[in-house]
């Protein structure tokens, strides 16, 4: 009885309720506000009568037409355009209203000058740091995509100078960053998808308070949505009375919008501004395998020792500026000069999110132009494979071109198939059931 209970009065629960009751209202208005029109007409204007139910149902229809046409001609994906012309096709006005609320993604104007705002703050700080004839001597056939990647509203700089780590499980990179964390004597910066209570996220919240007391600046934001039912609502306020600066991303409130799709999947680690992590571990038991929700995980994560972590820093302060509704001044965070790390390639970090921010999807356009260009073969290490059509499309190219393009997904250990054939193929594997 408490189980339910517990999940009745859930956060995620009440505003499901909530969104279905606003559903339900916008429904009934719409049905009503066309039956009192068609009354109305009948009413007023009786020589109208016969055809009123005609000129009613032409006028839905029409526009209904005219939203389908509008769905076509846009700058859409096709999977993403068939399901909104059969939501438009079958509801009829209902789908038109359903596709104008969830299917504009758009930041409000506010936000989008003050993301442009940050963005020329940091400007200063994402200079070159190779010449165009230096990195195309260096990368070769790769320097045009970086050089598109620095143009871009990313800003993303090509950095030498950078040791990098990988970290093929979570339980390595866990135990590499809990040692970073105790170094720390400046500041910590953390940005993650989700936060859950257990082992992972308990002992690095320990090791932060421990930094607080010493002084050290710590800063935190988190997903609130890819932390609901995880962390209380308020939980940003109990970490800022620990002393740790915390900000939510994107806090849902229980109003029918498609701003809610706007999400900080990003996992960033940033100490000292000489150190930082990203990939795809989130700060959760299962990403260490404390707990098997989903089977044994599988994900990975990189450590940055070097210039490559100004990348990191950039991403974070805008980021946690644009939330805390700030402009601060972003040098005191970048250190003046680095060491010599002892890296020997080159590293370039780059974030990217809604499309009236940053123009482009530019994520799966690196991806596309990585698949374009390799000679030999791409290994893809990934938990999920929900792949596009551009995606697949890229992948299918690329496998009939002469090379092996191989996708590994999370699998459990018994239940893996590979191609045996020699000559080029797509490889995939998923989790049993």
């Amino acid at each position: 009885m408490k189980r339910y209970l517990k999940i009745f009065f859930s956060r995620f629960f009440l505003i499901a309720m909530t969104i279905i009751l606003t559903f339900a209202v916008n429904a009934l208005v719409i049905i009503l506000a066309v039956y009192f029109a068609e009354e109305a007409l009948a009413t007023y204007f009786p020589a109208a009568s016969p055809y009123v139910h005609f000129i009613f149902w032409f006028a839905q229809w029409l526009v209904v037409l005219v939203t389908v046409l509008s769905v076509v001609n846009r700058d859409m994906l096709p999977e993403t355009k068939i399901p909104w012309i059969l939501c438009v096709v079958v509801l009829n006005v209902f789908g038109v209203a359903i596709y104008i609320v969830f299917s504009y993604n758009r930041p409000s104007r506010k936000h989008r000058r003050a993301y442009a705002l940050l963005n020329e703050r940091s400007r200063p700080f994402a200079r070159r740091a190779f010449s165009k004839e230096a990195l195309k001597e260096r990368m070769g056939d790769r320097a045009p995509l970086s050089e598109a990647l620095f143009r871009s509203n990313a800003n993303a700089v090509a950095y030498g100078n950078t040791k990098t780590e990988y970290f093929p499980t979570g339980e390595a990179f866990f135990e590499r960053l809990l040692g970073d964390l105790e170094q720390a004597k400046e500041y910590i910066f953390l940005e993650y998808f989700i936060l859950a209570r257990g082992k992972m996220w308990y002992a690095v919240l320990d090791l932060l308070k421990q930094k607080v007391q010493e002084g050290v600046e710590v800063r935190v934001i988190y997903d609130d949505i890819g932390c609901m039912g995880k962390l209380r609502a308020g939980y940003y306020k109990e970490l800022q009375k620990a002393g740790i600066a915390c900000v939510k991303f994107n806090p849902f409130v229980p109003i029918v919008t498609n701003l809610h799709n706007n999400r900080d999947h990003r996992k960033i680690v940033v100490i000292d501004g000489k150190v930082g992590y990203t990939g795809g571990i989130n700060l959760a038991d299962e990403y260490i395998n404390e707990i098997h929700p989903f089977g044994q995980w599988k994900d990975t994560a990189v450590r940055l020792e070097g210039e490559g972590v100004k990348g990191l820093i950039l991403m974070f302060l805008r980021l946690y500026n644009l939330r805390a509704k700030e402009a601060e001044d972003f040098s005191p965070y970048i250190p003046e000069s680095y060491e010599n790390a002892g890296g020997e390639g080159i590293v370039q970090p780059y974030g990217d999110g809604p499309r009236p921010l940053y123009g482009r999807h530019l994520a799966e356009d690196v991806y596309i132009g990585i698949l374009s260009q390799a000679k030999d073969y791409v290994w893809i290490m990934t938990p999920y494979l929900i792949i596009d059509y551009r995606m697949r499309a890229a992948m299918l190219s690329a496998a009939a071109g002469g090379w092996t393009c191989a996708s590994l997904c999370r699998t459990s250990p018994t239940k893996r198939s590979r191609s045996r054939s020699p000559a080029p193929t797509i490889w995939r594997s998923f989790k049993a059931g």
